[in-house]
């Protein structure tokens, strides 16, 4: 995973550097620089060969860090987190506490000044099940968005995202054997601009 934070920073500086004049002139000399907090509510399901079923609901919050082009198109990193609950299917003393926390790298275009629509890769998907029963696991894997952002007022921001999550392993380093343990859920945002010292899109 180091490998790959290092090339997507060094991709970030580059594109940073040669499109910034672009850029500037392009936003009428505002900055390059994409900075997007964000959060809300997520509900889905866990459905596996290995691991027991359920439903996740959980507040979910984040940030997406990048530059855009004077062509429209955003990419950066993407974190986000969340802290909810899960409900097992077949048993209520394997209900429990969820944890979420997600690093990726994201693309995502402009398509005029009132929708964007982005997509992210997840390389760091890590999840926490404190169930009830005492059997807590941890989870790690990787995943993907798809969303859509759209400003419905000139403060603010609603965006619907699908996510999926793949599960490869437990916490322990052992590998998940079954073929298709996945979750997938749907995430209603809010965002909202924050001062900070550049431009904020």
């Amino acid at each position: 995973m180091k490998k790959i934070i290092i090339l997507f920073s060094s991709l970030l500086t580059f594109t940073t550097l040669f499109y910034s004049i672009n850029s500037h002139a392009a936003f009428g000399g505002k900055s390059p620089f994409y900075v997007e907090p964000y959060a809300g509510y997520f509900i889905g399901k866990l459905e596996s060969d290995d691991i027991i079923d359920g439903d996740i609901k959980s507040l979910y919050y984040g940030a997406r860090i990048g530059i855009e082009t004077a062509r429209g198109y955003i990419f950066g990193f993407d974190y986000g987190q969340g802290n909810g609950d899960f409900d097992a299917d077949n048993s209520s003393n394997s209900d429990g506490d969820y944890e979420q926390k997600d690093l990726g790298a994201f693309i995502g275009y402009r398509i005029n000044p009132m929708v964007r629509i982005y997509g992210s890769y997840i390389f760091k998907f890590e999840a926490e099940y404190d169930r009830d029963n005492n059997t807590d696991f941890d989870i790690e894997g990787d995943g993907f968005n798809a969303g859509i952002s759209i400003k419905a007022a000139p403060k603010l921001k609603i965006g619907l995202e699908y996510q999926i999550r793949n599960y490869k392993e437990f916490g322990n380093g052992t590998n998940i054997p079954g073929s298709d343990d996945k979750s997938t859920t749907y995430l209603l945002t809010f965002k909202l601009p924050v001062p900070m010292p550049f431009n904020i899109r």
